[in-house]
């Protein structure tokens, strides 16, 4: 019987993740994006079996890893090596600042010195987030005081047994997050499954489909001719999502399809609304871990 089970729910992922990739092949023949052109997927260098932890060790995440090979332009990055920092290091951890004129923001300190590599990493940031534009989504390593996206203890002080006050992402994680709200973004634990890297991998189609249409449009997109396009596929994604693009391309369309200002704010507002919708319907799928 459990071996019944297990085989049901074996055949019920090949199918969800055939579905998953089914919709992003389709979205990108209905958006005519060349073969040659890939979502552009930045993601901890560790995941891709490069040295580069603090104990000199990696974390290549081998699946993960060969699938994005597969369908994206993989974009390795280590906030914690490329800010200055060596490999061996001393084990970084993130401290609640607990002076009022920092209005409890946090530092990342070495665990045991307390060394503040803060102002080094968010400079850091600041200068990579510019320079890795565009891109479409983002894996970071779990855990990771730099990359997680979420569940990293947050500590009142360096040193061995300080309690944890709070949890949350790691530094660069944060300021990626900041500057790109809607891109897709994920650990990798949170991929460790077929269905959850095939649903990431739609929404880092959308991102790049729209950065192509946008690029190819030489007097504005005629937002409603596209929806009307695209209505079926994003029924096929889940019917919410489309009824919410109904109406964003009907206040898109206000300014009509000529091109002015009206029409360039709806298009954007309407990249926009898809894109959050895409990335709240895949973190469903990814926190389940497909």
């Amino acid at each position: 019987m459990d071996g019944d089970r297990a085989e049901r729910r074996g055949e019920s992922r090949a199918l969800a993740t055939e579905r998953w990739h089914h919709l992003a092949v389709e979205l990108r023949d209905l958006l005519w994006l060349p073969p040659a052109l890939r979502p552009r997927v930045a993601i901890s260098r560790c995941l891709l079996g490069e040295p580069v932890r603090w104990d000199g060790g990696h974390k290549l995440a081998e699946e993960l890893a060969a699938d994005l090979a597969e369908w994206a332009e993989p974009v390795a990055i280590c906030p914690e090596v490329e800010s200055g920092l060596s490999v061996p290091r001393p084990p970084l951890v993130i401290v609640h600042d607990a002076a009022p004129e920092r209005g409890g923001a946090v530092r990342l300190v070495e665990r045991e010195s307390g060394r503040d590599a803060t102002e080094s990493l968010a400079r850091f940031a600041t200068a990579r987030l510019a320079e890795l534009a565009p891109l479409d989504g983002w894996i970071g390593k779990s855990k990771s005081p730099s990359c997680a996206l979420r569940g990293v203890a947050v500590v009142a002080a360096p040193g061995a047994g300080a309690p944890v006050v709070a949890s949350g992402g790691g530094l660069f994680a944060r300021a990626l997050a900041a500057a790109h709200p809607s891109l897709p973004r994920a650990d990798e634990r949170e991929l460790c499954g077929a269905v959850a890297r095939a649903a990431f991998r739609l929404a880092a189609e959308w991102q790049l489909g729209w950065r192509f249409t946008a690029s190819r449009a030489e007097r504005g997109i005629a937002i409603a001719k596209l929806h009307r396009k695209l209505r079926g596929f994003w029924l096929a994604v889940e019917p919410q999502l489309a009824r919410t693009l109904d109406r964003a391309a009907d206040a898109g369309a206000g300014g009509g399809a000529g091109g002015g200002a009206g029409e360039g704010d709806g298009a954007a507002r309407y990249a926009k609304a898809a894109a959050v919708r895409l990335y709240a319907i895949v973190a469903r799928v990814v926190r389940r871990g497909g």
